[in-house]
């Protein structure tokens, strides 16, 4: 049987939180729960990046949460006029907080 799309997405995210901080800045447990994290705040805030990237033109590809220094933050791989972005939001308040060009798409 397979699982909702947003069990799933729950589930993965909860294994990942069990596991410490990874050398690739993947969010440890303690991490989360310093900012008190639960799924109905992240989903919210989840939102509101993405909604907040597309009312400056980007069109986001994907999202995931990982430790920016000592805090959490949304890394974000989004496009824009035919080029590809790396947007890094903090957590709680979604400041932009770095913006990466790569390359034409």
């Amino acid at each position: 049987m397979m699982l909702p799309k947003k069990l799933a997405f729950c589930s993965v995210l909860m294994a990942a939180m069990a596991m410490p901080a990874m050398a690739d800045g993947s969010v440890s447990a303690a991490t989360l729960d310093a900012v008190e994290f639960n799924n109905k705040q992240f989903n919210k805030n989840r939102t509101q990046a993405i909604r907040k990237l597309q009312e400056r033109g980007y069109q986001v590809r994907s999202i995931q949460l990982k430790s920016h220094g000592e805090t959490p933050a949304f890394v974000m791989y989004a496009t824009k006029n035919g080029m590809r972005y790396v947007i890094k939001l903090t957590y709680a308040d979604l400041k932009i907080i770095q913006e990466t060009r790569l390359d034409a798409v």
